[in-house]
């Protein structure tokens, strides 16, 4: 409930398997407490996302949510 007002984005690869079920608990922990997140699940990622380490999808994130 805390995170309702806070716009969440989460990511995870999609071989990052014991992850995505414990943040879809968490998205639609927030969704019940109408809450605005998005999880994305990254395809041919792992634990650590490759594809977002330059930061620019996180930070084009941050800007949308202001």
């Amino acid at each position: 409930a805390g995170l309702a007002q806070i716009p969440v984005r989460m990511f995870v690869g999609d071989s990052d398997t014991s992850w995505i079920t414990s943040m879809e608990e968490t998205r639609d922990e927030v969704l019940a407490n109408n809450g605005d997140v998005t999880l994305e699940v990254v395809p041919n990622e792992g634990h650590i996302i490759g594809a977002l380490a330059d930061g620019v999808r996180i930070f084009d994130e941050l800007d949308r949510a202001r």
